[in-house]
């Protein structure tokens, strides 16, 4: 009794994706409307939607594809609205969010790791220059100086070490000098 017109507006309002269909079948599967964007003629029958009774969704391989088909009854009638979705298409916005989600958690921590190294190598320079000075006096050099450039422990150990090397030379310079005078 119903107004095919009226059925076809209302349906027609559905916004379905590239690989989905949606159609109105009788108890007979006989199809009233159909809005078919999957292309297949067949789509109905390999579903098997008589193996499914009552209302409900599911998903279905189709062509080693997944495809979920949810099943409505029309009340005080015999049809039934069965909608056709790919598992894939439904989920695609989901999996480009998951991507960029993923991408940006790589390039956050790229980035952490890149700001930790580039701190932790300013932080440790002074010492990296103190070790340094420290092996030339070990290879016998005193004339080293390191530029003190922090007032914290590190330009303390700085400023002790040059204190250290300027003592050793004054030391060494007296003990030359008195050697001298002994000979």
């Amino acid at each position: 009794d119903a107004n095919y017109d009226g059925i076809k507006s209302i349906c027609d309002q559905v916004q379905l994706r590239d690989t989905g269909s949606l159609f109105i079948v009788d108890n007979n599967l006989n199809v009233v409307y159909q809005n078919n964007k999957l292309n297949r003629k067949d789509i109905l029958n390999q579903i098997n939607i008589e193996n499914y009774d009552g209302d409900g969704d599911f998903t279905e391989m189709i062509d080693s594809q997944k495809y979920i088909v949810n099943i409505a009854s029309i009340q005080n009638s015999e049809l039934k609205v069965i909608a056709i979705n790919s598992y894939l298409e439904l989920n695609k916005d989901s999996i480009v969010i998951r991507n960029t989600t993923i991408i940006l958690a790589l390039l956050g921590t790229l980035f952490a790791v890149l700001f930790l190294l580039v701190f932790v190598q300013n932080f440790f320079k002074p010492l990296f220059a103190i070790i340094h000075s420290m092996k030339q006096v070990q290879h016998g050099e005193l004339n080293v100086q390191v530029e003190v450039k922090n007032k914290d422990e590190i330009g303390y150990l700085a400023r002790s070490f040059n204190k250290m090397i300027r003592r050793i030379k004054e030391t060494l310079e007296k003990n030359t000098q008195l050697v001298k005078e002994v000979y």
